[in-house]
């Protein structure tokens, strides 16, 4: 009779999202009465936990190194990375910022594979780059473009002692 092979599950980690960078592709506010620089903010969710950034205002490429992290205890830990420019003056909605080379999405919709590092597209199955790496993408298929550079690490959760 074979071995059977113990499947070894990853113990649980820290996720950490850091958004190290994030610029306009296109004029995001076009209205002559106002500045006509972005003033950039991100939600960002790992699993079922949400973050909001603090607005960095009147600049349309940013440098804010945003950082967030949260448990884990999945093997396929969803991502969701959005970004706004928001409008202070209440004219309007936030505008929402298209950071997805995919058509038709905005959002960036990740899966970070703890086994094997990977950080991929959840639509497309796309592979972005993996643990730690720093990965730059450019929206498409809008007038809302933006780039932005981010990297998504995990770490093992610290143990608690008695």
């Amino acid at each position: 009779m074979p071995a059977i092979e113990k499947i070894q599950f990853p113990q649980d980690e820290k996720i950490t999202v850091q958004i190290e960078r994030i610029r306009q592709i296109d004029n995001l506010d076009f209205d002559p009465l106002i500045t006509n620089e972005a003033d950039f903010y991100t939600r960002i969710l790992i699993d079922d936990f949400e973050w909001q950034s603090p607005v960095e205002s009147g600049q349309d490429d940013v440098s804010p190194d945003w950082t967030v992290t949260h448990a884990a205890y999945g093997s396929i830990v969803p991502i969701t990375i959005k970004a706004f420019d928001e409008d202070s003056l209440n004219l309007f909605s936030d505008r929402h910022v298209d950071l997805n080379p995919n058509l038709n999405y905005y959002d960036l919709s990740l899966n970070f594979n703890r086994f094997s590092g990977e950080i991929f597209d959840r639509t497309t199955g796309e592979v972005y780059g993996s643990n730690g790496q720093e990965i730059n993408l450019v929206g498409s298929g809008s007038d809302d473009r933006g780039e932005i550079w981010f990297s998504i690490s995990s770490e093992p959760l610290e143990e608690t002692q008695h």
